[in-house]
């Protein structure tokens, strides 16, 4: 599927087309599980750097962004894809570019990892946990009660997202299909929509969106089989973003 195209011409969150694959992982994602945690290793080295003011080193890593939310699995790289990316790329190859149906994270290509709404797409792999499948049904507020702050590492360092709210919507749902403002207080107004709409959101929403400066949002398939309809948004707010 060309997933890019499909997504600027139908405007629909199609990239984190589900897999019925839980319990049948072939050798190489086993591999690649362990490829993985070494990686994040040598994170820790890059951490330092950064907390030290040096640039971050992307030669230790397989892409320059990487994404941690606390409270559940996810500890990964997220791939930026360029206009040298075939569409669809990440959906069926690793951040090394192997072939592999978990694929990787990536951001949407209309926006970037600095802008001021970052939207990533990753798999959910049948009833597995890894990638994305911890969050899918983020939405229910006992889930999303256990989902801590993200951590995530763009071309300027390290940010801290607070979690927001998550909802269940339509693979074409337009509200969070939003990428620039020429205000910053618009960054606001949009996450405040967004949450006023959510299943599941924290206690002061309100005010946190209100006072948003960026948006990073996770998507994924809210069902566990193959073309579902539905997909599950997960928002986090930084109070301080880029210009």
């Amino acid at each position: 599927m060309n997933t890019r195209r499909f997504i600027r011409t139908t405007s629909a969150l199609v990239a984190c087309t589900c897999l019925a694959c839980a319990g049948s992982l072939c050798a190489h994602e086993d591999g690649t599980a362990a490829a993985y945690e070494r990686l994040a290793r040598n994170k820790s080295v890059v951490t330092q750097r950064t907390e030290q003011g040096e640039p971050v080193d992307a030669t230790a890593l397989p892409a320059s962004c990487w994404l941690t939310v606390e409270g559940t699995p996810i500890d990964y790289p997220v791939m930026e894809p360029d206009d040298a990316t075939p569409d669809g790329w990440y959906l069926t190859h690793d951040a090394w570019g192997v072939p592999s149906r978990l694929g990787a994270l990536y951001i949407d290509t209309r926006t970037s990892s600095t802008r001021r709404h970052v939207l990533i797409y990753g798999h959910k792999a049948g009833s597995s946990k890894r990638m994305f499948g911890s969050i899918s049904d983020a939405y229910e507020p006992q889930s999303f009660e256990r989902i801590g702050s993200a951590q995530f590492l763009d071309r300027d360092g390290w940010h801290t997202f607070s979690p927001l709210c998550a909802l269940k919507v339509p693979a074409d749902y337009q509200a969070i299909q939003r990428f620039s403002w020429t205000d910053a207080s618009c960054v606001g107004m949009f996450a405040h929509d967004i949450a006023r709409q959510a299943d599941a959101r924290s206690s002061d929403w309100d005010t946190q969106s209100l006072a948003a400066a960026r948006v990073l949002t996770l998507v994924t398939c809210t069902q566990a089989t193959p073309g579902g309809h539905e997909r599950t948004l997960l928002l986090f707010t930084e109070q301080e973003g880029p210009s």
